[in-house]
């Protein structure tokens, strides 16, 4: 809507063109001059009385049906816009502005081929409309065809240099192909053409926390606070922006703010409990299990408040129940999503350790065939994988996984231990013996190591280079007694199995001792939820804030296209 000057010279031409008309009433031009005066306003049905008293006294009516039509489209009635606009064609076949809007009405009803067809003979008639080279961009970006949206974008801007919205929806595009910097780039000059275009900086924050621009998405969010101190939503983008910065008593603070201006953001509780549950992980000096139930708490709230199935929230309260031990409940949370998200990989990895822990190996092992079916060079599902089938005790599965992140990662210590325990499994005691020897040399004090190395200097009958590493096992806190009753029963066990008999100060060794370590025949806590926070964090909030982003972009490219606007899409659609 116009400014009070502008309202206030509309509401005079209106009582000129009204005068007009008692003078000559059967004149067609004051009905369309007040008609498009009348559009100005807002005043839509007053508007489409006056176009349709014109088309009544004018044998020329192709400009009296096309104000119609866009007084129609503005009124959200596009069936009969469109019915104008073709009305205003037959009349005059080379109205190209008719041929553009109506278009455009087609982009809003997604009959792209159509919008692009009348787009193509309005640049036809005349080639230096922008407009009717946005409007063609528009089909093509919605139909997927990106590149040939930024090209006619690109035409667009070269026409009107100053033509902002045009840079907006180039953005928006690049942004949609992954090219976030070239987005960011056009919504900077669109900021300089109209400064005070808030949804600009909505949409450039976003990109910019894609990007991991966290510090800008923050600036622009206290931009937005500026123009809008009581809207929620820039304290949410901002909170989120903290929490992948690390600053998680900042984000927990910005949600606050977000929940008190808006009891029912989910997104603020959402965000809230992941950053209590961050912040708790990343507490090496203090782990305050009650505040897990705080981001469970959370999350439940977020699920409540949105009506449908809250991905993002059921998937962090699994991980929260998975951090608080409750397996069962985080398998359940974990299996939700996934009815919902087929391919969401992340979840079926933290899933298959859920099942680890619950020692349903199957299932883990299940998962993580789903994660690399997903991707196929996710390293952490083989090494989870190969930890479930040694468990489970097929060697020769292990060992191909456990080999596969080798050659990934040749410099992992405990990769060496756990192929090394498999081969010792199979009485391979080279090979065993060949990876705890690179395990102790990437690792000089790996206690557990030493030990499995010792076992396999008892089965070679080496005695003094068992003794030694059991040695050196027992002083770095290793019950050496209890990895071998467990391994063998007993020394007698040992002697049974192998056929070697343990010399007597060995066996002396390998008695009951008292306040060591617990032994662990697998190394089993490698890749835990915990460890990929800050990507699993990511994930979840960059897709949340697609979602919002792409929800943003479909109200300003779409909604009630044929009335005026405010700001930089004024051009487009009035009058």
């Amino acid at each position: 809507m116009a400014n009070k000057a502008k309202m206030a010279h509309y509401e005079e031409a209106v009582k000129h063109f009204s005068r007009a008309i008692e003078l000559s009433p059967g004149f067609a031009m004051p009905y369309i001059y007040r008609g498009e005066v009348y559009h100005k306003l807002g005043k839509f049905d007053l508007a489409i009385k006056d176009y349709t008293d014109a088309i009544f006294w004018t044998r020329q009516p192709a400009r009296a049906y096309f104000g119609r039509g866009m007084a129609l489209g503005a009124k959200g009635d596009i069936d009969k816009a469109i019915e104008d606009f073709t009305k205003a064609i037959r009349h005059e076949p080379d109205y190209a502005e008719a041929y553009y809007h109506r278009g455009h009405a087609y982009v809003n009803k997604n009959e792209f081929d159509l919008a692009i067809e009348d787009c193509d003979k309005a640049i036809e008639l005349n080639s230096d409309l922008a407009d009717a080279y946005v409007i063609r961009g528009n089909a093509y970006s919605d139909q997927g065809e990106f590149d040939f949206a930024i090209t006619d974008y690109s035409k667009a801007i070269r026409l009107k240099p100053d033509y902002a919205y045009a840079y907006v929806l180039r953005g928006i595009t690049y942004n949609k192909k992954g090219k976030g910097i070239l987005a960011i780039e056009d919504y900077t000059k669109a900021l300089e053409l109209e400064p005070n275009y808030v949804n600009i900086y909505v949409m450039r924050g976003h990109v910019h926390l894609l990007e991991g621009n966290f510090d800008s998405a923050i600036t622009d969010c206290e931009k937005l606070m500026e123009f809008s101190p009581n809207a929620a939503d820039p304290y949410i983008t901002r909170a989120t922006a903290y929490s992948l910065k690390g600053d998680f008593d900042s984000a927990i603070a910005d949600c606050n703010s977000a929940i008190e201006r808006n009891p029912k953001a989910a997104d603020a509780y959402l965000i809230r409990g992941i950053s209590i549950h961050n912040r708790l992980i990343h507490d090496i000096v203090c782990h305050k299990k009650n505040e897990l139930d705080f981001a469970i708490a959370d999350c439940t709230k977020a699920i409540n408040l949105v009506p449908i199935i809250n991905v993002g929230a059921y998937f962090e309260r699994g991980n929260v129940n998975s951090s608080k031990g409750e397996f069962v409940k985080a398998i359940k949370d974990y299996s939700i999503v996934l009815e919902e998200t087929r391919d969401h990989t992340l979840c079926y990895f933290n899933r298959g350790i859920a099942y680890s822990k619950i020692r349903q190996y199957d299932k883990a092992i299940a998962d993580y065939n789903m994660v690399i079916q997903f991707q196929p060079n996710y390293v952490p599902a083989y090494l989870n994988r190969g930890i479930a089938f040694a468990i489970k005790g097929d060697a020769d599965s292990a060992i191909g996984d456990f080999t596969r992140v080798i050659q990934v990662n040749p410099h992992w210590e405990q990769l060496y231990y756990n192929r090394g325990k498999v081969y010792s499994s199979l009485s391979n005691f080279d090979m065993a013996l060949a990876d705890y020897n690179t395990a102790l040399q990437l690792r000089a004090d790996y206690a557990q190591a030493y030990y499995k190395r010792a076992e396999v200097w008892l089965h070679q009958q080496e005695w003094q280079k068992a003794k030694s590493d059991l040695t050196i096992a027992s002083d770095k806190g290793i019950d050496i007694s209890a990895a071998f009753n467990f391994d063998y029963g007993n020394v007698i066990g040992f002697e049974e199995k192998t056929d070697v008999k343990l010399p007597r100060d060995i066996a002396v060794m390998l008695t009951q001792q008292e306040g060591k370590s617990q032994y662990q025949p697998i190394e089993e806590s490698l890749f835990q939820p915990t460890t990929s926070i800050d990507r699993r964090f990511s994930e979840v909030m960059i897709k949340n804030i697609e979602q919002q982003r792409d929800q943003n972009q479909i109200q300003f490219k779409t909604k009630n296209p044929f009335q005026p606007k405010r700001g930089i899409e004024q051009h487009l659609f009035a009058q």
